[in-house]
């Protein structure tokens, strides 16, 4: 990863690439989904590519899965958004929220209620429609 970000002759290029595709990402105005104080995906990018472009490559060698997983925790997070933006799905927005919360939050993520942690978890996993009918399963029992 740092040889890629450092090469003499594409690394410009590849953080150009990651750079561009960050601010796009965060830049997508929608009512969809509220983005959290906590989570400034640019704000970190910048610091990071600063970080990035001040060292050498032998100076970053050491830290090079620690970088690749910042980046990865910042585009992840910037794809989750954008799902939860363009598609409407309250599973999608969960996903986002609960991910944000637990990478960027400097706190731990306050839980609901076990029947509303399990209500999310089903759309979560089996999509809204299906968790309804597995809870109405489930409070059969």
């Amino acid at each position: 990863m740092i040889r890629v970000l450092k090469h003499p002759q594409s690394g410009t290029r590849s953080l150009d690439a990651l750079d561009n595709f960050i601010k796009n990402a965060y830049g997508l105005q929608t009512d969809a989904v509220k983005k959290p104080s906590e989570w400034d995906p640019v704000s970190k990018w910048s610091a990071l590519r600063w970080y990035i472009d001040d060292k050498t490559q032998g100076d970053l060698v050491g830290e090079g899965r620690e970088i690749l997983w910042d980046i990865a925790e910042l585009l992840i997070s910037l794809l989750l958004y954008v799902d939860a933006s363009t598609d409407g799905n309250e599973a999608a927005k969960e996903i986002f929220r609960r991910f944000v919360q637990d990478k960027f939050a400097k706190e731990k993520r306050q839980r609901d209620t076990t029947a509303e942690e399990l209500k999310r978890d089903l759309a979560i996993v089996y999509g809204v429609e299906e968790a309804e009918a597995v809870s109405r399963e489930i409070s059969k029992l």
